[in-house]
């Protein structure tokens, strides 16, 4: 077996082992990748019914608010009533029961008004209305009766209308709801970590709120439809309604890390190739340094050796020419010394920086011709 096979075989083994280890980094690569994306899932998915929990729990306090609506104008229904009877009946027990009714309404804000709209009586405002102008009347009944259908009562020829809003209760109520709402929609953005998040209105074109996204996205109204297609397409949205209100959508997506370890085995392999291709140029640059140093030694070690033949040769010719020998092949044998010579000199000259000089190219040109 000469050198260039174990060469050879050397060169195969180092290659079979460099694919080794690369196939064995990209597939450690892989594996890292999908056990974050496993994980990332996870946390989506509680992270999804995370929020669906928090929206049934808002939406049950939504249904036992209309409820508490409902009970609300059957009280004051029996309060009208009650405001009716109390003026006809005769019966002391009677009026003693519908005065209870009518005194025991402490929260809700009733406003009781004439056939001209003008005010008969009112409770549970914080100022007196009989005291108000009738602008104010007309606002106030314009405003509880878009809230609420006002409720008729007829009695003794007459026709009265009774308006009421919300007590103070379901009021309190409502803000905590409104401020809970607010508080859900925030951590649901916020909670989702490094995530994209986009929270839209019910058209899905505008933009409630927004986690972990471009701001010059959002403001652009086809690059943001087009994200939200995206987004769709890789995750089906979650709806989130807040009992009888629109309903709001959230898009989301894996996080940026993620996809940045998706495509890292891709540019491991790049790196890793690009690598191994500049070694390669490298020790082949090297390789061949090494060849034409030899060449060089080579060379130079030559024209040492021409040196001595050569040196006895111009003797020779000048002990010929000592003799009387003939000129012409005393010429003729300078020439083949000079060639030698010059033939000498240009294999010591291998590997040296040529000295450059001006030469004529008409004589030289005659002179290859003349040989």
């Amino acid at each position: 077996m000469n050198l260039y096979s174990k060469k050879q075989r050397l060169k195969i083994l180092l290659l079979f082992f460099a694919v080794m280890i690369v196939g064995a980094s990209l597939w450690y690569s892989n594996f890292i990748v999908n056990q974050i994306r496993n994980e990332e899932r996870l946390k989506v998915e509680l992270w999804s019914e995370a929020v669906k929990k928090r929206l049934t729990l808002i939406n049950y306090t939504e249904k036992l608010f209309e409820e508490m609506r409902k009970e609300e104008r059957l009280k004051i229904n029996h309060w009208a009533q009650a405001m009716a009877r109390v003026l006809l009946s005769e019966d002391s027990k009677e009026i003693l029961f519908l005065q209870d009714i009518i005194v025991n309404n402490n929260s809700i804000p009733v406003l009781i008004v004439d056939e001209k709209n003008r005010h008969i009586t009112s409770r549970n405002f914080p100022e007196d209305l009989g005291d108000q102008p009738q602008s104010v009347i007309d606002s106030l009944t314009a405003a509880m009766g878009a809230q609420y259908k006002p409720i008729k009562i007829e009695f003794a020829g007459l026709r009265q209308r009774v308006f009421y809003k919300d007590s103070r209760l379901i009021t309190d109520l409502e803000h905590t709801l409104d401020d809970l709402i607010n508080s859900f929609i925030s951590e649901t953005v916020m909670n989702s970590g490094a995530v994209p998040v986009i929270f839209t209105d019910s058209t899905k074109t505008e933009v409630l709120l927004s986690a972990n996204v471009d701001t010059t996205l959002i403001s652009d109204s086809i690059a943001l439809s087009e994200k939200l297609k995206n987004l769709a397409a890789s995750n089906e949205p979650i709806q989130v309604r807040f009992g009888d209100r629109v309903t709001n959508y959230i898009f989301y997506s894996e996080s940026i890390i993620l996809t940045t370890l998706r495509y890292y085995p891709y540019v491991q392999i790049i790196i890793i190739g690009l690598f191994l291709f500049i070694a390669y140029l490298i020790f082949s640059t090297f390789r061949n340094a090494e060849q034409n140093q030899v060449w060089v030694g080579m060379a130079k070690e030559t024209a040492h050796q021409l040196g001595t033949p050569l040196s006895s040769l111009m003797a020779w010719v000048q002990l010929l020419e000592a003799r009387g020998t003939d000129k012409e092949t005393i010429e003729e044998l300078n020439k083949d010394v000079n060639r030698l010579e010059t033939i000498t000199d240009r294999f010591s000259k291998i590997g040296s920086t040529p000295e450059l000089s001006p030469v004529d190219v008409a004589a030289l040109m005659r002179r290859a011709a003349d040989y």
